[in-house]
């Protein structure tokens, strides 16, 4: 099946925070690569299994405070990488989302303030700030005014926000696998192929994704570019900020 330009577009959205540091090509940290050798070394392999969701159901966990996932990424480098997002606060109609990025460069962490809302009946998502930390601890803020500058690293920004309020990327008629991750087994998960063909050879990303798994319900993915993300952990609850 090749992915419809809307497909494309939701896609490329929600999986903005996973690619954002692929292409890296910043030194390597010592010590950060050492410390996350030994946390992927430490990953715990979960035996459970989590049922298929009701029959005909495309819809993903409503957003809520304390939801987080963590995904253990091969980036296209070949270097390791743990991703993990969260909802750390919820004041009203608007969310905290925080990304955590821990690679052999460093941990560097990213903070959205997120405004949930419908326009016309169709979810919508207004960045209103951004709080960034990269590996040497140094904090920049970016205002609303600021993110509305058409510069391409805002918009980023925007395409991670658009991606919390976005439709689930699974169609009922895509088949339904079963997919083991370190997370554990996930049965009926919604298997979607899709192929971007904008170059040579086409852009190509198989992703299974489960109605259990809170924020975007993505279990794995992969692409022909050798990217592999893999859930190792999430929750409903729970979620501390690590900025």
């Amino acid at each position: 099946m090749k992915a419809n330009p809307r497909s494309h577009a939701w896609l490329a959205a929600s999986l903005t925070v996973a690619l954002l540091t692929t292409g890296c090509a910043s030194s390597i940290d010592p010590a950060a690569k050492a410390d996350l050798d030994a946390r992927i070394a430490n990953l715990q392999v979960n035996s459970a299994t989590m049922a298929s969701g009701p029959a005909g159901v495309i819809a993903r966990i409503p957003l809520a405070a304390g939801q987080w996932v963590q995904y253990r990424m091969r980036l296209t480098n070949g270097q390791p990488k743990l991703l993990t997002e969260k909802l750390i606060k919820q004041q009203g109609g608007q969310f905290w989302y925080e990304v955590v990025h821990d690679t052999y460069q460093g941990r560097t962490i990213e903070q959205l303030l997120v405004a949930v809302g419908h326009n016309g009946g169709v979810p919508h998502a207004e960045l209103l700030a951004v709080r960034t930390k990269d590996a040497r601890g140094r904090v920049n803020l970016l205002s609303a005014r600021v993110l509305s500058l058409p510069i391409v690293t805002y918009g980023d920004y925007r395409a991670m926000a658009a991606a919390l309020v976005a439709p689930w990327p699974p169609r009922p008629q895509e088949p339904q696998e079963s997919a083991l991750v370190p997370a554990g087994r996930f049965e009926g998960c919604y298997h979607k192929h899709s192929e971007m063909r904008f170059g040579r050879p086409p852009y190509v990303t198989d992703s299974w994704w489960h109605p259990s798994v809170p924020l975007f319900g993505l279990v794995r993915l992969q692409d022909n570019h050798g990217l592999v993300n893999e859930l190792v952990g999430y929750g409903t609850s729970g979620a501390r900020s690590d900025f």
